[in-house]
C-alpha cells in the first residue's frame, strides 16, 4: 500500500520530465537559434555594408592624395615665383640707392632721352 502510494505521483513527474526534456526545452533552445541566425544574418549584411562604405571613402582618400600633392607642387612653385620675385625686387632697390637725385626723378618720372627727342 505504501507503495502504490508513491508510484502514481512519482509516474506523473516522470513522464512530466519527459515532456520537458523532449518537447519544451528543445524548442525554446530552436527559439534562441533562429533569433541567432536572424542576429548573424543582420550583422553580415551591416557588415557587407561597412565594406562598400570603406571602400568609397578608400577611393576619396586617394583622390584627395592626388589632390594634396598637386596642392603641395602647386606650393612649391609658388614659392619659387616669389622668392624670384623677391630677388628681383632686392636687385632694383640696390640699383636705386645708387641713384643721384636726377636719376631718381627721371625714372619715377618715366622721363627718357627718347620720349624727349621728338619734341626739339
Amino acid at each position: 500500500m505504501k507503495l502504490s502510494k508513491w508510484i502514481l505521483p512519482l509516474s506523473v513527474g516522470i513522464v512530466v520530465l519527459g515532456i520537458l526534456f523532449i518537447w519544451i526545452i528543445p524548442g525554446e533552445e530552436q527559439g534562441f537559434d533562429t533569433q541567432d541566425t536572424q542576429r548573424m544574418k543582420e550583422m553580415e549584411h551591416h557588415n557587407e555594408m561597412l565594406i562598400e562604405v570603406n571602400g568609397i571613402l578608400d577611393e576619396k582618400i586617394f583622390l584627395l592624395e592626388i589632390q594634396a600633392d598637386s596642392l603641395k607642387e602647386l606650393i612649391v612653385n609658388d614659392q619659387r615665383v616669389i622668392t624670384a620675385l623677391k630677388t628681383r625686387k632686392d636687385e632694383k632697390i640696390r640699383v636705386m640707392d645708387r641713384y643721384t637725385d636726377d636719376e631718381l626723378y627721371r625714372y619715377f618720372a618715366r622721363f627718357s632721352t627718347q620720349s624727349t627727342a621728338g619734341q626739339e
